[in-house]
């Protein structure tokens, strides 16, 4: 059961960190966005490239972190209690 709950805690840290590096590129898409709709189409373009080439690239938001700390707590579950075995005190 403990294997079930660090893969679900695994890949519940996975959606979390995806979420926030979309939500950062969304967001950077909706400015975009917005410039062209206002009509500068020339100035969404060189917001596009400078914002590419500047290495300015928007950054994730706190999901993030919490995404590695689930995934952090589903490694530390597996480790911890991974070492136990079970014993009924039968040979075979």
């Amino acid at each position: 059961m403990r294997i079930l709950a660090s893969i679900g805690l695994f890949f519940a840290g996975l959606a979390a960190i995806a979420y926030a590096y979309l939500e950062a590129y969304a967001a950077a898409g909706r400015d975009i966005a917005e410039t062209a709709e206002r009509g500068e189409e020339v100035s969404a373009f060189n917001k596009a490239m400078s914002l590419i080439f500047s290495g300015n690239l928007p950054e994730p938001t706190g999901v993030l972190y919490v995404g590695l700390l689930l995934i952090a707590i589903g490694v530390v579950i597996l480790i911890v209690n991974g070492g136990k075995k079970h014993d009924d005190g039968h040979s075979v």
